[in-house]
């Protein structure tokens, strides 16, 4: 040190030395912060696009069907047309009809902004959750801390990031589902069990699916969570009654499951863009088929009797041994199964449905690189290679065919069992990393 300040010696050290302490934390929070920023206001331009296209997507589907209800007329059947008992086309429970009704008041390219925007910073608020469940340490952190690990970070969000746009596109109800669910889940592993029942019942009330994740934790022995879940859903259930009525509501409620729900599962079984296990295993032993047309022989041709069979005793199959399965596993990777067996269980699985790989590709792909086996790490490339076989890596006619001849359904797979083999188990003590809980 020279009496004028510091010497050439000691600014060469200070230039050359290690970093003040919490320099590098700081950094990678002003990074977190700045994609972050960016992933809104990507947000915020996706919203502006969709209102300038022309393209309704599903989301004109709910529109002019829940404006029925608003306008007196039945949601789920067309009682007042010379067919009464054809279908609508909403295929949604009541109390979603409820929560959309109030957008019916604006006009529909107003909605279309809105409803894009809503559900593309809810998409953004998904991937949050799902980074903090998988990386409590931090993503960069860990993808800093070993080789290999950007590549398969970078690999799993790509996976999950095709399914999300295409339910962006469509305007579907996917990303709004997948939200309430993650939400649960990040709630469960902070223990706020009664919380996240609150968070799946109304992710079930929207569909269907999410009752997976509330079985899954049920049989995995968190019953408060699961009677939580269920006292909210009965709750939520009976709120149209306030509005419609009793009788009204049970109708509608009784209507939704013992017909609405059947009609699209046999309406749309064979056709070649639904991706689930019962409708590969439809297309393979029966046949291919537009919505609602007689099926034209793919692989075999056996009486569709039998092939509904098959699916669902496949489908029960999946059920049971998701169920049997997720209950051994610690941490992140229970939830993780259950998402990535949905699609195996439900007879009904498009491409924007498949919102749920987010949280089973984030999680593979750190349990993969952590586990350091070349087996589980061949499963998981393969999961994601079938899972990344889009029109925008493989071109539009190989994706299409890879998609009739089951690439996802195999992708998704392959993505459940990974993470049998990977993930840490309830009695193996001390929780592996990655498994505590999400940072608030």
């Amino acid at each position: 040190m020279t009496p004028d300040g510091p010497g050439p010696s000691d600014a060469g050290a200070r230039a050359d030395g290690p970093p003040p302490p919490g320099a590098g934390v700081e950094a990678t929070g002003r990074g977190a912060r700045a994609l972050l920023c960016l992933a809104v206001a990507l947000a915020v331009a996706h919203a502006v696009v969709v209102g300038l296209r022309r393209n309704e997507g599903d989301l004109r589907v709910y529109h002019d069907t829940v404006g029925r209800l608003v306008a007196g007329l039945d949601l789920y059947q067309t009682r007042e047309g010379p067919d009464p008992a054809r279908p609508t086309g909403f295929i949604y429970p009541l109390p979603f009809a409820l929560v959309y009704a109030p957008l019916t008041a604006l006009p529909f390219p107003v909605v279309r902004v809105v409803w894009a925007l809503l559900m593309g910073l809810l998409a953004v608020r998904c991937y949050v959750v799902g980074l903090r469940l998988t990386f409590p340490e931090g993503a960069a952190a860990w993808a800093r801390a070993g080789r290999g690990r950007p590549l398969a970070l970078a690999v799993a969000l790509a996976a999950s990031l095709r399914f999300v746009l295409s339910d962006l596109q469509h305007g579907q109800v996917n990303v709004l589902v997948l939200w309430l669910a993650l939400e649960g889940v990040a709630a469960a592993a902070r223990g706020r069990e009664g919380a996240a029942g609150a968070w799946l019942a109304g992710a079930t009330l929207v569909k269907l699916t999410p009752g997976l994740l509330v079985a899954g934790e049920w049989a995995a022995g968190r019953r408060r969570l699961a009677a939580a879940a269920a006292g909210v859903g009965v709750v939520l259930a009976a709120i149209p009654a306030l509005v419609l009525g009793p009788r009204a509501t049970v109708d509608a409620t009784w209507r939704f499951v013992a017909e609405v729900t059947p009609w699209n599962a046999r309406f749309h079984a064979w056709v070649g863009n639904n991706v689930s296990l019962t409708g590969l295993l439809h297309r393979l032993l029966v046949g291919e088929a537009d919505a609602g047309q007689a099926p034209a022989p793919m692989l075999l041709a056996l009486d569709p009797a039998v092939g509904r069979g098959v699916a669902l005793a496949a489908s029960t199959l999946a059920l049971a041994a998701a169920l049997v399965l997720a209950r051994r596993l610690a941490g992140p990777a229970r939830p993780a199964l259950l998402f990535a067996a949905t699609p195996l269980i439900s007879p009904i699985a498009w491409k924007p449905h498949l919102v749920v790989v987010l949280l089973p590709a984030l999680v593979a792909a750190r349990l993969a690189l952590e586990d350091g086996r070349a087996a589980p790490r061949v499963l998981a490339a393969l999961a994601a290679a079938c899972l990344l076989a889009g029109r925008e890596v493989v071109g539009r006619d190989l994706a299409d065919a890879a998609t009739r001849w089951g690439a996802p359904t195999l992708g998704l797979v392959l993505l459940a069992a990974a993470l049998v083999v990977l993930g840490p188990r309830r009695e193996a003590g001390p929780p592996a990393a990655g498994s505590g809980a999400p940072r608030p």
